[in-house]
This record gives structure tokens, C-alpha cells and sequence, in this order.
């Protein structure tokens, strides 16, 4: 999703992991940019999953969802997640799946939004040293 909304090809979407002090694993202290903030605000809808999208642990990070790729009227790309409902009687899982997509598209959108606050001395963190 990232690489779609944020326009980045593969190895610039890879640099989100371990940007700043919230993306990727062990986020904490305080966010350094706008782009960090949304790592922060991704990860606490991933930490509502278990509550509000009916989720156990693990399926926060493995879980596998359906979402459509489109382009909107400006030639953009847009994500739309599968509703809960449209996942059918026999699906696993539905309403975490539904859940998961969405705080993964919100992210994703965030980060497309913020692309302008991206700081490449933010890349790989020091995480323990500097947060």
C-alpha cells in the first residue's frame, strides 16, 4: 500500500522501516516529524486491534487481507479495503482482517500525506541512543 499511495518504488518504501523513533519495531519516546507521527498513529491502531477489530496478537501482524488498488479521478492510487461483510460466512477472521487493512490504508495515506516532513537522517534510527 505504501508504495502505491507514497509513489515510492520498492527499496525507497523500505527506508519507512526503522525511520525516526516509531517505525518499525519497538517504537517509542517522542515522534521526530510528521512522517514519524504517523508511525505512532499506526501503531496505536494496531494496539486497539484486539478490542475494536476483534484480533488476537498475532493476528495484528500476520493476518491476511483483501484490499482493491483503483486510481482515483486525478491518476492517483487509491486503496480500498474488503468491508468485514463482503469477506463471506466462511471466512476466518473477517472483522480483524477488515480492521487490519484499514489501519494499514490509514497509515499508508498518512505517510503519503506527510512524504514532505521524510528525513533521510532519520532512516535506520538510533532508536535506544537518541529516543
Amino acid at each position: 500500500m505504501i508504495l502505491c499511495l507514497v509513489d515510492l518504488g520498492v527499496w525507497d518504501g523500505l527506508e519507512y522501516n526503522g525511520y525516526g523513533c516509531y517505525c518499525g519495531k519497538g517504537g517509542y519516546g517522542t515522534a521526530l516529524d510528521a512522517t514519524d507521527q504517523c508511525c505512532v498513529e499506526h501503531d496505536n491502531c494496531y494496539g486497539r486491534a484486539p478490542v475494536e477489530g476483534g484480533c488476537n496478537t498475532l493476528d495484528t501482524y500476520l493476518i491476511d487481507y483483501d484490499y482493491e488498488k483503483t486510481t482515483d479521478a486525478n491518476g492517483n492510487c487509491a486503496i480500498k479495503c474488503k468491508a468485514e461483510a463482503d469477506y463471506g460466512f466462511f471466512s476466518i477472521n473477517s472483522q480483524c482482517k477488515a480492521f487490519m487493512c484499514e489501519c494499514d490504508r490509514k497509515g499508508a495515506e498518512c505517510f503519503a500525506a506527510k512524504r514532505g516532513s521524510f528525513n533521510p537522517d532519520y532512516v535506520n534510527y538510533d532508536k535506544n541512543g537518541k529516543c
